[in-house]
Formats: C-alpha cells, sequence, structure tokens
C-alpha cells in the first residue's frame, strides 16, 4: 500500500513537509500511478504515530494497485 497526505493535511499540522507535490488527491495519485489498476483507493483521516512530530490526525490517500499481466 502506498500513501500519501491529501491537500486536507495543512489544516491539521501534524508534521507532513510543506512541499505541495507531496500532497495529492485520489484521482491524482490514480493518474500519477497508470497504467496499474487500482483495486482499493481511498481518502482517509487517521492517527499516526511515528514519532515527536509525526503524531495526530492525517489526512491521507490510500492506493493498493496491481500491473494486469499481458
Amino acid at each position: 500500500m502506498r500513501t500519501r497526505w491529501t491537500p486536507e493535511q495543512l489544516k491539521l499540522n501534524t508534521g507532513v513537509p510543506r512541499d505541495p507535490s507531496l500532497r495529492m488527491t485520489l484521482d491524482e495519485l490514480k493518474n500519477e500511478l497508470a497504467p496499474l489498476t487500482v483495486e482499493v483507493g481511498r481518502e482517509v483521516e487517521r492517527q499516526i504515530h511515528e514519532g515527536s512530530f509525526h503524531s495526530g490526525a492525517s489526512a491521507t490517500v490510500q492506493v493498493v494497485a496491481v500491473r494486469v499481466a499481458r
């Protein structure tokens, strides 16, 4: 599973870099991963606990994608 932050993450201020290229919507991530087939795609807010600068609410986009054999 690949996780990225959504633009909503800036409002939460829980440790995401300010670089806009590290934040994207589900549709943007699907486009980035083309031509993979997205099996699961969702934008969720979840609690993270990844150290003192990365704890609290996190607005993420999560994707599980596969490459279809030809």
